[in-house]
């Protein structure tokens, strides 16, 4: 569908533009994002959002498989984990699913499957094995994925020689330093004994020319390689890290696409708001309703807040009622243009 009919090229830029800026609002005050998407936008040049999402129409096709990593398990806890990034997860895995007829299959840690599952369930996503995706349409897998580097490559090799992925995508997923240390926030402790080594599809998918793309909110997850040496400079704990390795926080995984957002879920639902555009197709991008779902699905099966690491229906210490304004105003954004009434053009 060319959406160039409904939009010139201006109108396109302008949404991306605008979508950017609602998901990188510094709501919450923690300032962040305002050197993290500053630095990235510098080095893409264009809206990040949009981007991702261009780069996503072009590259998948009917039937072609998309990887989606995401889950964060939170220190000092070994088996729960956050509620940013499985809703930014089922969220585009929903507009990939419904707007370019992707197949779609989630990886997390095992600490995270159940909530995972229960948050594209939230998202009115029908979840089953492998197999099924393979046969079907419509259908979603979540997995998990080996904690061991070794075991992690050559699962790594071996999911892209049978599914042959068009794009991997990270949504707030922790991501390795120089040293191969993964680390949490704020302080950045170790959590390589606890962490799947998903960073392993994304070394894999570079070598294989298979489109990357990142979505952050920290320094510390899958994708600022982009913006390294930003984050070293200016990041708490960036260059210096509380576990002792001498690397600081900063990953270093090389991704196409790199997009910066306040709450990790907002980057996600950002890239869907754009994709649903460029498809003209709005009813992709998910609702008020489905926001509320997912969140709740989400902490009923086991997802905490990140922020206060409490089961509260919060993403980041932000509550709910702000995650459904920003997708009411992405919605917005992304389906409306501005005119006057007739009579006063006449």
């Amino acid at each position: 569908m060319d959406v160039k009919k409904y939009f010139s090229s201006e109108q396109i830029e302008n949404i991306g533009e605008n979508v950017d800026q609602i998901i990188s609002l510094d709501v919450s005050g923690r300032q962040l994002i305002k050197i993290l998407y500053s630095s990235v936008r510098q080095r893409s040049g264009r809206p990040l959002c949009l981007l991702a999402a261009e780069k996503l129409q072009e590259h998948i096709g009917h039937g072609d498989f998309v990887l989606i990593s995401c889950g964060m398990i939170i220190y000092p806890y070994d088996t729960l984990a956050e509620t940013d990034g499985p809703l930014g997860a089922a969220s585009l895995a929903r507009a990939l699913q419904l707007g370019l007829n992707a197949k779609v299959v989630i990886l997390t840690d095992s600490a995270a499957i159940d909530m995972t599952k229960a948050t594209c369930r939230g998202a009115n996503l029908n979840v089953t094995d492998l197999e099924t995706v393979k046969r079907t349409e419509r259908t979603v897998t979540v997995r998990g994925f080996p904690i061991d580097e070794d075991e992690a490559k050559k699962e790594a090799k071996i999911m892209l020689d049978d599914l042959r992925p068009k794009a991997i995508i990270a949504i707030e997923r922790r991501g390795r330093n120089e040293k191969g240390v993964y680390h949490a926030l704020p302080k950045g402790r170790n959590m390589n004994y606890v962490e799947a080594k998903i960073v392993s599809l994304y070394d894999e998918a570079k070598e294989r020319g298979i489109l990357t793309i990142g979505i952050g909110d920290g320094g510390n997850e899958i994708g600022w390689g982009i913006i390294s040496d930003v984050i070293k400079e200016k990041i708490p704990f960036g260059d210096k890290c509380g576990c002792g390795c001498g690397g600081g926080i900063g990953d270093v995984t090389s991704v196409d696409v790199m997009v910066a957002a306040t709450v990790s879920n907002w980057g996600a639902y950002g890239v869907a708001a754009c994709l649903s555009m460029l498809l003209n197709k709005p009813e992709i991008m998910h609702d008020a309703k489905i926001e509320s779902r997912m969140l709740r699905e989400c902490i009923d099966a086991g997802g905490i807040d990140g922020a206060l690491c409490l089961p509260e229906p919060k993403v980041d210490g932000l509550p709910e009622e702000i995650h459904i304004a920003v997708v009411n105003l992405l919605h917005e954004i992304t389906r409306a243009g501005f005119g006057y009434a007739d009579h006063l053009l006449k």
